[in-house]
């Protein structure tokens, strides 16, 4: 966030709170499938 703040691009970032990492789930993987949906839900361009 600092460095967009630093370079006036704030607006071009999103960010997300992920649910709790399930259980048999890696943090990478759970952190892609959040952020996947999150396209889906918040309608952006993938």
């Amino acid at each position: 966030m600092a460095a967009a703040r630093d370079l006036g691009l704030e607006d071009r970032l999103t960010v997300l709170t992920a649910k709790p990492l399930p259980s048999g789930w890696s943090g990478k993987v759970w952190a892609q499938s959040q952020g996947i949906g999150a396209i889906d839900t918040l309608g952006l361009p993938a």
